[in-house]
Formats: C-alpha cells, sequence, structure tokens
C-alpha cells in the first residue's frame, strides 16, 4: 500500500505545486520539463535504481 501511495504522491507533484505556488509554479513548470528532457538519462537511472531496491527489498 505504501508504494501506491507513494507513486500517486509523485504523480500528483505538478498539480500541487501548481495549487501551492500558483503564478510561481506555472513560471517554473516549463524549466522544469526542459532540465527533465534534456537529463531524461539520470531520470531513467534514478527510475531503474528504485525498482532494483524494490526488487531486492522483496517489495
Amino acid at each position: 500500500m505504501f508504494h501506491f501511495g507513494l507513486t500517486v504522491l509523485i504523480a500528483a507533484l505538478p498539480l500541487l505545486g501548481r495549487l501551492l505556488f500558483g503564478r510561481r509554479a506555472e513560471r517554473a513548470m516549463p524549466k522544469v520539463r526542459e532540465w527533465m528532457n534534456s537529463h531524461s538519462w539520470l531520470i531513467s537511472i534514478i527510475a531503474c535504481g528504485i525498482f532494483i531496491v524494490l526488487i531486492l527489498s522483496g517489495g
């Protein structure tokens, strides 16, 4: 159940940011998207690492 909640939280981060920070979040979102596009290799490595940890921990 913990993993499901964590997944939902991560998926909801853009919406939460928009609700909490309003216009500042709107201005930051394109910059964040650009950073994520240019560093997608790093995001993939982190995601693989998370899955490896989950598999090894029996989760």
